[in-house]
């Protein structure tokens, strides 16, 4: 038995093939296109981000200089305001040193506490550049400057606090320039507590004060033994001269 198709049958195909011709123009043809254009604009979207933060960047350039340059003065300056150590005769020494500030004015120490380590907090750097992609933090590092030594590192540091409790009999006067050289010293220090009592019938203070020594471990700053000044030179009569050592140049 022969197949015959009818006109009716093939205008049906022709139809059915046509649907499925375009169907497939339209997922291989406009709906891929139409997906890589997505692909596309969101790359751009990308580069468009990149492009607006690298400009604010470079144009922000002397800023970050200057900052930068601010930073490694303030820094080098702080860093300078703290010895590489503090030992109990500096506090000695420094508490004669108040003694003769203003005289009669009486001092010494009372307590003197070990000192206490506190690490050195580093706050984290805001990365402007966290969202910049792969290929501009990149080529960003293939091109960033390298220090060359003058921005100081601190990831190495300890501070340190050393506490000393000084009892003190003196004038108004007396106790005012001993807080002023407390706080103006070249060595950081500071007055954590003061306790004062005044004598009518002498007008004169007493009482104490916690003066905290600070120092930094760890620096290239070389420790120097304070100088009493005046040393007694052992002789063959005990009661041997005393000699200036600082006068007499030794």
């Amino acid at each position: 038995m022969a197949l015959t198709i009818t006109e009716r049958d093939k205008a049906l195909l022709m139809i059915f093939g046509g649907v499925v011709i375009a169907g497939l123009t339209y997922y291989y043809g406009y709906y891929g296109l139409n997906e890589k254009t997505k692909v596309i604009e969101d790359e751009n979207v990308t580069l468009s981000n990149q492009v607006q933060l690298l400009t604010t960047v470079s144009a922000n350039k002397d800023t970050y200089v200057n900052d930068t340059d601010r930073y490694i003065l303030n820094t080098n300056k702080i860093m300078a305001g703290y010895p590489s150590l503090v030992t109990t005769a500096d506090k000695i020494m420094y508490t004669e040193l108040l003694t003769n500030i203003l005289v009669p004015t009486y001092t010494y120490e009372a307590v003197l506490n070990e000192p206490v380590a506190m690490d050195i907090m580093v706050p984290e750097r805001e990365d402007q550049l966290s969202g910049a992609g792969a290929d501009v933090t990149g080529l960003i590092a293939l091109n960033q400057y390298e220090s060359d030594g003058t921005i100081p590192d601190v990831t190495g540091l300890m501070f340190y606090d050393s506490v000393e409790v000084m009892t003190f009999d003196t004038t108004y006067n007396g106790l005012k320039q001993i807080i002023l050289n407390v706080v103006n010293n070249e060595d950081f220090k500071n007055v954590t507590e003061l306790n004062v009592s005044y004598d009518s019938s002498t007008g004169r203070l007493s009482g104490d004060m916690t003066i905290d020594y600070y120092y930094l471990e760890g620096t290239d700053k070389e420790y120097t033994f304070p100088s009493p000044g005046l040393i007694n030179h052992g002789t063959d009569n005990i009661f041997g001269d005393v000699t200036d050592i600082q006068s007499s140049g030794q």
